[in-house]
């Protein structure tokens, strides 16, 4: 599968996602706006958290990230919010009460309703 590779940043200063191909332009609030390659983010766990492009995209044509929040039907209790997360090398449909599934398998059925940062509670909801 060919794809691009994005990332996106959720600020914790700022409470704002920051979008690129490969670094980052932002104000430190001292001097003039800055440029920081992807691997420099990293070092600041405390003030970044790096998400990464899935290579998916939801019904709408949204691009699906790490820290995205999905309304999914598993088929089993119907239609739920899940979140998206890496885990063993693959991107996931993760629910909070079950195991996860590969994201490709659902990829085109799911429809992203918001993320971890913004809208932590659509993670306790049942749609």
């Amino acid at each position: 599968m060919n794809r691009k590779i994005k990332f996106r940043a959720w600020s914790r200063q700022s409470g704002k996602y920051l979008y690129t191909f490969d670094g980052f332009n932002f104000d430190d609030g001292v001097d003039e706006i800055k440029y920081l390659p992807i691997w420099e983010l990293l070092k600041w766990p405390d003030i970044f958290v790096v998400q990464q492009y899935t290579g998916f995209k939801d019904v709408n044509g949204n691009s699906i990230y790490e820290g995205d929040i999905v309304k999914h039907d598993d088929y089993i209790d119907g239609i739920i919010n899940c979140s998206i997360e890496y885990d063993n090398g693959r991107f996931v449909v993760k629910n909070k009460d079950r195991e996860c599934s590969a994201l490709f398998h659902f990829n085109q059925y799911i429809e992203i309703v918001g993320n971890i940062f913004e809208n932590p509670e659509l993670l306790n909801t049942n749609v």
